[in-house]
């Protein structure tokens, strides 16, 4: 069995034609689909699940850790040239750090299954970081629920 891995992320549309933009990514394989549409640049994933505390508190959110690896990538067809700049250096200009609160998808499947056949995992992201002189991008997500708690944001 040959696991594949994405994520998607929705960010606001950068040209206001509607609220969100998905971007999909893979995690790279050579046994990809190439009927999904996904950038293969993450380099890895770690997700730990949520543990129930009854009674006391909410107990311990789910949290997803995704780490990008940056590359050359045209980030808008027809709007900058492949050379100017790298994706996650593109990305970060576009959205800074305003992705706080937006939906991430962590979706795992076996290859050559369709993608809405596939095991999907929502979060919504914390922090961001990236990307560092290395070229490594990092995003850090809880699930939904870690918005209800009274924690400050990650600093």
């Amino acid at each position: 069995m040959k696991v594949v891995t994405y994520i998607e992320i929705d960010v606001p549309a950068w040209d206001g034609s509607s609220p969100y933009q998905t971007f999909r990514f893979a995690m790279p394989a050579s046994y990809l689909s190439n009927t999904i549409d996904a950038i293969p640049s993450i380099s890895s994933v770690s997700f730990d699940p949520a543990a129930i505390s009854l009674g006391e508190n909410l107990g311990v959110r789910a949290t997803l850790d995704v780490s990008f690896t940056d590359h050359k990538h045209v980030f808008v067809h027809g709007e900058d040239d492949y050379d100017a700049g790298s994706f996650w250096g593109k990305w970060r200009g576009r959205y800074g750090t305003t992705l706080r609160g937006c939906p991430i998808r962590l979706i795992r499947g076996e290859a050559g299954q369709s993608l809405s056949s596939m095991i999907t995992h929502h979060y919504v992201i914390e922090d961001t970081n990236g990307p560092t002189p290395q070229g490594v991008y990092t995003i850090q997500a809880k699930d939904v629920l870690k918005f209800a708690d009274d924690d400050p944001p990650a600093a």
